[in-house]
């Protein structure tokens, strides 16, 4: 399965800024987000173009909500991985990230000469 940034998508598909092929021909799994093509939602009273973004704010939250699910998986498995956490959150502490960071580091030796297939 490839899963693919959109932006890294359109770069790497660009011809002359003319996109040759469609993002769910290219990726295995794509997600709609619902955001208008022109990206701007809100209409004000005087101005002949709508503002407001909506594209960033809608890929951040839909992207936590996958994160979210995502970690139910293996949490309904007794399971429970390094995340990266606000130093606010109780039992936390600024070297908690740092704790996230070398598991990260480790996982890639710890999987090295295994096969995906």
């Amino acid at each position: 399965m490839r899963l693919l940034p959109l932006d890294t998508v359109l770069f790497k598909r660009l011809d002359c800024l003319v996109v040759t092929e469609l993002i769910a021909e290219v990726c295995d799994v794509t997600v709609d987000t619902g955001v208008p093509v022109e990206d701007a939602i809100v209409e004000v009273e005087g101005w002949g173009r709508p503002v407001g973004g909506a594209s960033t704010v809608v890929a951040c939250v839909v992207s936590h909500e996958i994160v979210t699910r995502t970690a139910k998986v293996p949490a309904g498995r007794g399971v429970e991985l390094p995340t990266f956490v606000s130093p606010t959150v109780p039992g936390a502490t600024v070297a908690s990230n740092d704790e996230v960071f070398a598991d990260h580091r480790r996982r890639p030796h710890a999987a090295e000469g295994r096969s995906l297939d």
